[in-house]
């Protein structure tokens, strides 16, 4: 008889404690990783962006570089525009 008891059942532990610590490291490499995709994401949506418009008025038309300028309001009604 072997000094451990029942071998077979000791490997799949330390087979099952393998795969634990290997999800857990993909895991955690994976979602530090989905911050910086977001960030670009959102560089990208703002470099796309046509013109800005009033949720309220849609015939309200600023282009990114007067929005930036800083007419960020709608002249009719004074919300932000988006």
């Amino acid at each position: 008889m072997s000094c451990c008891g029942n071998s077979k059942f000791i490997k799949y532990i330390w087979l099952f404690v393998g795969f634990a610590i290997l999800a857990i490291v993909l895991f955690s490499l994976t979602s530090c990783s989905s911050k910086r995709t977001a960030e670009s994401r959102e560089l990208k949506a703002e470099s796309q962006i046509d013109y800005y418009t009033c949720g309220m008025h849609p015939s309200v038309r600023v282009s990114p570089e007067e929005y930036d300028k800083g007419q960020v309001n709608c002249p009719i009604c004074n919300m932000k525009l988006i």
